[in-house]
């Protein structure tokens, strides 16, 4: 489905809500942290392992190539003279390219979710709206539209034996290089001669990728409080949907070679038992492979956004594109202790196959809902003529072709049943009529909450709300004290109208007829 942009969304939903009135006239993103790597902060002798507070990561990925944005926010308990960020990559040095980036797309998509169920929402009450007129209207009034809103309440090279700088950036106060390491010690001894000592979990952790094709990306900040100084207030990133809010981001931007998505997750687990949630933004609808220790702890989230233009210095993440249209993106939240990452997050660049088909509903939902319109109607005579009609000869093509009346709303079906279904023959067309609806509105209920199951709670207020649509429009007569005129007789209708049209309903569909001598 393309994805719609907010003027879009917005007309979109104007049109639904023009539909809907004219039925009713004719009828009815706490605060997140994210990890990735670890950092080590200088304090003049001593290096230590500094808490990460505020992170965010982006990925881009195309045509087999992955654009890895870090952000970093170390947070106001960040002190130190040094600070040195490191984290592997899935590929061969010399084709690992780096640089420093300021700033984090900042994306305001909307929740793919939230558009698929307002969708189907609409679908089914235009459905119901369509089928019932205009018996909607005249059994409960005003009160059929409540129930139809209940209903429906996105550089240079170094070398030595075992240690190699492929690539080297230095700006705005970080650098940044590219180290392909062959030996643990090698690695360690590489830190230690600019001063870093990791911890020994950091070790543990690091010598795990030795030999496994995998290199380091190294970011250093010569100067912290420099660092902190340099922050300016165009490098702030506020998250609506986690509550992030980047005050001093470290911006490493990695693009490297690569078959599935990849992102650094078992770095934070030298954290230990700290909680540093994970947020992480990944262009595409992608399906992350996610490990039983953080399957229970992570939230996958799909978004849509018609339009993006990524400011100036974000253009080369995006590959080159001063603006992408119909962007469609995947936020994933990993809150869970730091010992829980005991592996990477690699991630199929695939949707989802039930994306795929939610998809394919949204950009043919009008055709979806004619179809399952057509066929409920005709699953629904068929039901109600072998429940009623049962002692009848009415064959079953007959029924089936009888219920495509109701593609002409309750008017057609009414008519065509009164006449092809003679009172003398088959006795009283009400009780069909009746079953007809339930029948038509139960499936019509389940087919939403398959597509929708967060709509079963809806779905049941709507039939409480439709059943009881005549007692409560009773209650509109409270609301004649705050009318006038015109209006308050308009209501005084709405709120009498509906037993004795409803009688009369009954009575013409099926008048009361003299018993004639034999007559079953």
């Amino acid at each position: 489905m393309p994805a719609r942009s907010y003027l879009t969304h917005e007309i979109n939903q104007i049109i639904m809500r023009k539909i809907l009135a004219l039925f009713f006239i004719l009828l009815l993103l706490a605060p997140y942290a994210a990890a990735d790597g670890m950092i080590f902060i200088e304090d003049r002798d001593m290096w230590s392992l500094q808490p990460e507070q505020n992170q965010a990561a982006a990925i881009h990925y195309e045509d087999g190539m992955e654009n890895l944005l870090i952000s970093v926010s170390p947070g106001s308990d960040f002190k130190g003279d040094k600070a040195v960020w490191i984290f592997p990559v899935p590929a061969a040095p010399g084709s690992v390219k780096i640089d420093v980036l300021k700033g984090y797309p900042r994306l305001t998509g909307s929740r793919f979710e939230d558009d698929f169920t307002q969708t189907v929402t609409m679908a089914t009450a235009a459905s119901v709206m369509y089928a019932t007129f205009p018996v909607c209207i005249i059994s409960g009034g005003a009160t059929v539209i409540l129930s139809a809103y209940v209903f429906g309440m996105a550089g240079s090279l170094s070398k030595s034996s075992d240690i190699e700088i492929f690539d080297r950036v230095e700006k705005m106060g970080v650098v940044t290089e590219v180290v392909s390491a062959h030996d643990a010690g090698a690695l360690n001894n590489f830190l230690i001669l600019r001063g870093m000592t990791p911890t020994g979990d950091g070790q543990e952790m690091l010598r795990s990728y030795i030999g496994q094709n995998y290199t380091f990306v190294v970011t250093s900040i010569s100067d912290v409080k420099a660092f902190r100084n340099a922050s300016s207030a165009d490098a702030r990133y506020y998250d609506p949907y986690s509550g992030l809010v980047q005050e001093n981001m470290i911006g490493v931007f990695v693009r490297f070679p690569a078959d599935r998505i990849y992102y650094p997750l078992k770095p934070t687990a030298v954290y230990g038992s700290r909680e540093v949630p994970v947020l992480l933004y990944v262009t595409g609808w992608v399906r992350p492979k996610l490990y039983d220790s953080i399957r229970d702890r992570t939230e996958v989230t799909y978004f849509t956004q018609g339009h993006y233009s990524p400011p100036e210095a974000l253009v080369p993440f995006f590959n080159g594109k001063a603006s992408v249209n119909n962007l469609k993106y995947t936020k994933l939240k990993i809150n869970a202790a730091s010992n829980r990452f005991s592996e990477d997050l690699w991630i199929d660049p695939l949707p989802p196959a039930d994306m795929v088909a939610r998809e394919a509903y949204l950009n043919y939902a009008f055709l979806f809902t004619a179809a399952a319109y057509v066929l409920f109607s005709a699953v629904a005579s068929l039901l109600a003529g072998m429940l009623v009609f049962r002692k009848k000869t009415c064959g079953a093509k007959h029924l089936l072709l009888h219920g495509l009346w109701n593609c002409f709303t309750f008017i057609g079906l009414a008519i065509a049943t009164k006449k092809k279904f003679p009172q003398e023959e088959y006795g009283k067309r009400g009780p069909f009529i009746l079953a007809f609806y339930i029948i038509f509105g139960i499936l019509l209920s389940v087919y939403t909450v398959v597509l929708a199951p967060s709509l079963a709670v809806a779905v049941l207020l709507g039939w409480g709300a439709a059943l009881l649509s005549p007692l409560l429009s009773l209650g509109l007569l409270f609301m004649i004290p705050m009318m006038a005129g015109i209006v308050s007789v308009f209501i005084i209708g709405l709120a009498l109208c509906p037993v004795p049209a409803l009688l009369w309903l009954k009575r013409w569909i099926d008048p009361e007829v003299a018993e004639q001598p034999g007559m079953e």
